[in-house]
């Protein structure tokens, strides 16, 4: 999957997400083992963000994954 694509995802999926406090969605996103460059992935509530591999340096995201609890 492109890059681009992953992103304009991540974001759909904040958006969604951001205003859901007391909402039943629940979202998990799993990312196969590589390097993700750039890739910035906002989380919003009931997110959550996982590496699938058998070590934790089989994932590289370089940007960042954060909740900065603001929204609109």
């Amino acid at each position: 999957m492109a890059m681009n694509t992953i992103q304009s995802k991540t974001v759909e999926i904040f958006n969604q997400q951001v205003s859901n406090q007391f909402g039943t969605q629940r979202i998990a996103l799993f990312f196969k083992p590589g390097s993700y460059n750039p890739l910035n992935v906002e989380i919003g509530y009931y997110t959550t963000v996982h590496g699938l591999g058998h070590s934790p340096d089989d994932v590289t995201i370089t940007g960042g994954v954060q909740s900065t609890g603001a929204f609109d």
